[in-house]
């Protein structure tokens, strides 16, 4: 859309603009980067309140050893993906922050639909 002359502006987070850089460079043509946040965690994996300590550790092992097979190198190598780790709840303290920050400028979420690709 902004090749296009559609819209003069789009957020885009890091990781989808570097999965572009690196596969569809050509889709970035004609936009440049105005601002970057400040870095902050991926989201996180979610399980319900019920799982149990022996449960939510099997999880995690099994993200981790999934994420190691050998047969999915070339995937995680595709998205970018280096590893998995846990962190602690401090760690998302900063998503918390920029929130604050938009909500002071009085951004808030955009109610519609979303736009189709190619649109």
């Amino acid at each position: 859309m902004i090749q296009r002359g559609v819209v003069d502006v789009a957020a885009i987070d890091c990781v989808t603009h570097a999965l572009l850089e690196k596969h569809r460079p050509g889709e970035l043509v004609g936009s440049r980067v105005l601002h970057c946040t400040e870095h902050v965690p991926a989201p996180p994996y979610v399980t319900t309140a019920n799982t149990t300590p022996q449960m939510l550790y099997q999880m995690r092992e099994a993200i981790v050893r999934a994420l190691d097979h050998p047969s999915i190198h070339s995937a995680k190598e595709t998205l970018l993906l280096t590893g998995v780790e846990v962190l602690s709840d401090e760690s998302y303290r900063p998503i918390e922050s920029l929130e604050s920050v938009a909500l002071g400028h009085n951004y808030r979420e955009i109610p519609g639909q979303l736009l189709p690709i190619g649109m």
